[in-house]
């Protein structure tokens, strides 16, 4: 009986003992497998803290590049083009001005913004205006009560002043321009209006360019000589004492028509080394890409072009054209024969013709 009691309780240790060792081994696996679990779980998480950084990261580098992309635009939209205030173009009375792909054109005194990519026409305001000149995103224009500056991304002005101008020059804190409510004289006023001055007696002024410091102009008063003096007014010199009907400045050259002693003519900024170009004359020209273009007055106004020293001198467009102004490519111009003074364009180089689909300016 008592080897039979040893017997029963052996058997139930060592059951209990191999139930304790399984135990003890589930507990290990556990314990490996919770440890393991734990590990991936980390993993895991560390593996979606960086999904998430890079996530957070490459939402930072979109918004970057979208930040920098919108500031390119912006200096796009608000930059004028290399060409846009173009020299020649203000000669030409202004009636077109740039930025960028927009056209500001003055129409029957009708101020409108037209993109030169996509056709679409959107006014200012719906108040008429010539003689535009853009800063910016400013555009300055005369207006049949005076001249008026515009907000091009709002379309909001201001009144400036309540004199209507011709040949509008912005320079830095200044507005230059021919006064034409006080016998066409020179005027200048800050940007905002304030200061009114007038720069000098001499009316009837055809032209009006800034430039390096220095009022170009040629009064009819005084039979169209080309004078010239500083922005205050000051230093008033004469720089060609011939009938000058156009002129305009490029790279820093004059270029000029002259009667008298007729042809197109090249000078130092002060008149002196004047060099012939050509015996023919315009009564309008533009330069771009180191070309002149020109309506010759000895054939019926039809376009010539020649290279600025006077080299290759050709008929290049059989239309009589005047009021041209470049920019981009294209040569903008009315043609005089032309009842209904429609826009027209053609490329420098290929005289490839467009008629725009813009008012005309009757």
């Amino acid at each position: 009986m008592r080897k039979l009691l040893w017997i029963v309780m052996i058997v139930v240790f060592a059951m209990w003992g191999l139930s304790g060792c399984g135990g003890s081994e589930e507990v290990v696996a556990s314990e490996q497998i919770s440890e393991e679990s734990g590990k991936n779980a980390e993993e895991v998480v560390a593996s979606g803290e960086n999904v998430e950084e890079a996530e957070t990261e490459a939402a930072a580098e979109e918004v970057a590049d979208t930040e920098v992309v919108v500031v390119s635009e912006e200096k796009v939209e608000r930059v004028a083009d290399a060409d846009g205030i173009n020299l020649g173009n203000i000669a030409n009375s202004n009636f077109w001005s740039f930025q960028g792909n927009e056209l500001f054109y003055t129409a029957n005194y009708d101020v409108g913004i037209y993109n030169l990519e996509t056709g679409d026409l959107s006014k200012v305001e719906n108040h008429g205006g010539n003689n535009s000149y853009v800063v910016g995103n400013d555009l300055y224009f005369s207006h049949i009560t005076g001249i008026r500056r515009a907000d091009l991304s709002t379309g909001e002005y201001v009144q400036l002043s309540n004199s209507r101008a011709n040949y509008i020059n912005v320079h830095e804190d200044w507005v230059y321009f021919v006064n034409s409510m006080d016998n066409d004289t020179i005027y200048r006023m800050k940007t905002d209006g304030s200061e009114p001055q007038q720069l000098s007696i001499l009316s009837s002024v055809r032209c009006l360019i800034q430039y390096d410091g220095y009022l170009y102009f040629n009064p009819y008063s005084e039979y169209n000589k080309l004078y010239r003096m500083k922005l205050d007014g000051s230093e008033l010199v004469m720089i060609n004492d011939q009938w000058v009907p156009f002129f305009m400045i490029y790279d820093g050259k004059l270029y000029m028509s002259q009667h008298g002693e007729y042809g197109i003519f090249r000078s130092e900024l002060d008149g002196s080394g004047k060099t012939k170009l050509t015996d023919y004359y315009g009564d309008f020209f533009n330069i771009t890409s180191d070309n002149v273009f020109y309506n010759n007055a000895a054939e019926n106004y039809q376009l010539y072009r020649m290279k600025i020293d006077g080299s290759e001198n050709e008929l290049w467009l059989e239309q009589s054209v005047v009021y041209m102004c470049v920019n981009d490519g294209y040569l903008y111009f009315f043609n005089e024969k032309d009842a209904e003074r429609r826009v027209h364009r053609m490329r420098y180089d290929s005289k490839e013709l467009e008629l725009m689909n813009l008012p005309s300016s009757i």
